[in-house]
């Protein structure tokens, strides 16, 4: 799986060259005009009449107009309206695939919130006037070239200021390369982690028994926290069982990490690392890798957060197994749907929208469900684990049942449990190890598999 660099300008059709040289004539370099309505929305909000102003003057072509129209509400609605609007697209000139194309990439980034912001949604004249140009190649490969237009490939070093105000140098506190931390679109707790879970029981909860939760037991207490709410949040800071938890999920990579947080709270850092949440310690800014549950930048560079067991399986199984668990509700103060997957098709296709290393070592599906396990050692090695590592796909575990495997100078047993339908690594002894699930791809970009 291949992944272009930005679109260049001189790379683009003589039409796509005058388009481009219009709007950087009109507002400005796309990078600072696109970065800046996204992440600073007021500043749209206070330039809206001139901007509407241009917009229906006679200084921009036709053809830019329409395609901005269609991006934006002209009754400055914080609406996007790319359904209703289909037939406008179809009428420039746009093929039935490639707004198929383009409608699965806005749905996906319309749950990074980049659109829910006050007219963020202008992000998007970027990012579909690169697809609208795009046809000679092919809208395929249109899946990462917007990071020229939302600045995601920005130089780490000159952010992370709350890391910086600690007279911390990110560039010698971090694990990683800092080009590698990549700006998701919204910021810092721009995806907002539940803090006061509210609870429903079995019986008055409104998802349906097929839902995908994240199930915890502790202590004799167990709960249950819905893929639906987790989609949009991403985080629940809770306390299970008498012991304050954190309870992790990312949907770009299918990754679940439940650790304990003290008395701390954890939230949405706004960036990503080889396509996965990047978290952050509320008490001291430090950034960690979810898929690691260690940290990467920051004060507590290469701390490892004191993992729980949490699995993946459907409420109704959870429900069967643990019938007194209570459900994380959907009063979570924001205005959700909780009951829409926001990603399109993208738990089940081939693509990725943020790049990732290390795909030539992946033999599966890249959305197929595996489980893995890890535990790090105290070499501190830069941009990769060090430690122990193993994987066991779902699919293969459903057949064999149960497998034995060496982990490091012990064997454990990885076996399909029948009654939540999902993997349970345990030790010979069936002490149960923290494990997480994840989409295929996760695994060699952060674990070698070789």
């Amino acid at each position: 799986m291949s992944y272009l660099k930005p679109l260049a300008k001189t790379e683009v059709s003589d039409q796509a060259q005058e388009i481009l040289t219009e709007i950087e004539n009109q507002f400005g370099m796309i990078p600072n005009l696109f970065k800046t309505y996204a992440y600073y929305p007021p500043l749209l909000k206070a330039n809206w009449q001139k901007f509407r102003a241009t917009m229906e003057g006679g200084t921009l072509s036709p053809k830019l107009k329409q395609t901005i129209a269609v991006l934006i509400s002209l009754d400055n609605s914080t609406e996007y309206c790319v359904c209703a609007h289909s037939r406008a697209l179809l009428n420039m000139g746009i093929s039935e695939e490639e707004l198929k194309n383009i409608r699965h990439l806005i749905e996906v980034l319309i749950m990074r919130k980049i659109i829910t912001m006050t007219l963020g949604s202008l992000t998007f004249s970027g990012f579909i006037l690169f697809g609208l140009i795009y046809q000679a190649g092919g809208v395929e490969n249109f899946k990462l070239r917007y990071f020229a237009l939302t600045g995601i490939f920005q130089d780490q070093t000159k952010e992370l200021a709350d890391i910086r105000s600690q007279n911390l140098n990110p560039a010698k506190n971090t694990r990683i390369e800092l080009s590698q931390l990549l700006n998701g679109g919204p910021p810092k707790d721009g995806i907002p982690s539940i803090d006061n879970p509210v609870f429903d029981t079995s019986q008055t909860t409104p998802f349906p028994q097929n839902e995908l939760v994240i199930g915890v037991v502790v202590n004799g207490e167990a709960k249950a926290y819905p893929l639906g709410i987790m989609n949009w949040h991403e985080i629940v800071n809770d306390t299970v069982g008498g012991t304050n938890l954190t309870i992790t999920y990312c949907p770009l990579c299918d990754t679940i990490v439940a650790f304990e947080r003290g008395n701390t709270t954890f939230g949405v850092s706004g960036k990503l690392y080889q396509s996965c949440l990047v978290m952050f310690d509320r008490s001291d800014d430090t950034l960690y890798s979810q898929p690691w549950a260690l940290g990467v930048v920051g004060k507590n560079v290469n701390t490892s957060l004191n993992r729980v067991a949490a699995v993946k399986t459907t409420l109704g199984d959870w429900l069967e197994k643990y019938p007194d668990s209570k459900i994380l509700a959907t009063k979570t103060g924001h205005n959700r749907d909780y009951f829409r997957y926001p990603y399109g098709s993208y738990d089940t296709d081939t693509k990725l929208i943020f790049p990732v290393r290390n795909q030539e070592q992946l033999q599966l599906h890249p959305k197929a469900i595996v489980s893995y396990i890890w535990e790090e050692n105290q070499k501190t090695p830069h941009n990769s684990f060090s430690g122990i590592s193993q994987q066991f796909p779902h699919e293969e575990l459903k057949k064999l049942g149960e497998k034995t495997v060496k982990f490091g100078d012990r064997t454990v047993k990885a076996r399909w449990d029948t009654e939540l339908n999902t993997v349970i690594v345990e030790e010979l002894d069936g002490k149960i190890i923290p494990s997480s699930t994840a989409f295929a791809f996760v695994y060699p970009s952060f674990f070698d598999i070789f």
